[in-house]
């Protein structure tokens, strides 16, 4: 759904013309911080040590914990 709206909505908004770019800088900062995660990651291992492992399950647990209860991926 994610993915439609994004590819959807600038064009609703702006039009076909500059489409492209319109949708390109909308997503330019998303992959930068997909790029630069591996390595800020590596840098926090580096300082933390083992507890950056502890600090990413954690906030992975919440992300999951966040979820509407009975959201089970079904389309009702």
């Amino acid at each position: 759904m994610i993915t439609i709206s994004k590819g959807t909505l600038p064009l609703a908004l702006f039009g076909p013309q500059g489409y492209g770019v319109r949708s390109g800088l909308l997503s330019t900062q998303a992959r930068m911080l997909q790029a630069a995660s591996p390595l800020l990651f590596g840098l926090l291992l580096d300082r933390v040590g083992i507890g950056a492992v502890g600090l990413s399950a954690g906030l992975c647990l919440a992300a999951f914990g966040s979820r509407q209860p009975g959201q089970h991926g079904r389309i009702s």
